[in-house]
């Protein structure tokens, strides 16, 4: 089966083009969602976090604040590098497991979105990799619409994030997602038109 990795920058469409090879009929998985299940209450990185920082993470209820977590995320590159280090394996892990389930199904290709791929070391997972960016200007709107957030926050969650390989120097792909969807889309589909024929 073959393996698409999708990264590139926050606020960059990374999501969005996982969406669009899904409507497309290639199946994807969302490092960040499986990050978010693992942080749901009881299961193993959320009790890192209670174990590890006592309630200073946490809302009354016992949920997670994202928000402060966030925060975290961008002012401490000690707390940042801890929680990556116990995240990183767990998410490789059950992204290798949900691709071996969609390969022994049959499935001629699957796609995954991975923020740090590149920074991670993540490159030999995939047979292909896809790099989404778009103008500064859009990025920084996508995110403070997306998180409720200033724009100097914003301009702090893209330099965090900035790193080896971003640029697309790695990539085997560069998908300027500044243009409308539909533009994209056709994009997207042009890719995948690409790859199966590369692939029979």
């Amino acid at each position: 089966m073959l393996k698409i990795g999708i990264t590139g920058l926050i606020g960059t469409g990374k999501s969005r083009v996982l969406k669009m090879f899904a409507e497309n009929g290639i199946p994807g998985i969302s490092a960040d969602e499986l990050i978010r299940s693992f942080q749901s209450p009881g299961n193993i990185l959320w009790q890192h976090i209670r174990k590890r920082w006592g309630k200073v993470f946490f809302k009354e209820d016992g949920e997670l604040n994202r928000e402060k977590i966030s925060d975290g995320l961008i002012r401490d590159p000690v707390f940042k590098k801890e929680l990556e280090d116990l995240a990183h394996p767990l998410v490789r892990t059950e992204m290798l497991k949900i691709f071996n389930i969609w390969e022994n199904e049959g499935k001629e290709c699957a796609a995954a979105e991975v923020p740090l791929l590149f920074q991670a070391g993540w490159e030999n997972m995939f047979d292909i990799t896809i790099l989404t960016k778009t103008r500064p200007d859009i990025q920084a709107e996508r995110i403070m619409n997306k998180r409720k957030i200033s724009r100097s926050k914003a301009e702090k969650w893209i330099y965090m994030q900035s790193g080896a390989g971003i640029n697309g120097e790695k990539a085997d792909i560069v998908l300027d997602t500044s243009v409308p969807p539909v533009e994209t889309e056709k994009k997207v589909r042009e890719i995948i038109r690409k790859i199966k024929e590369e692939k029979q």
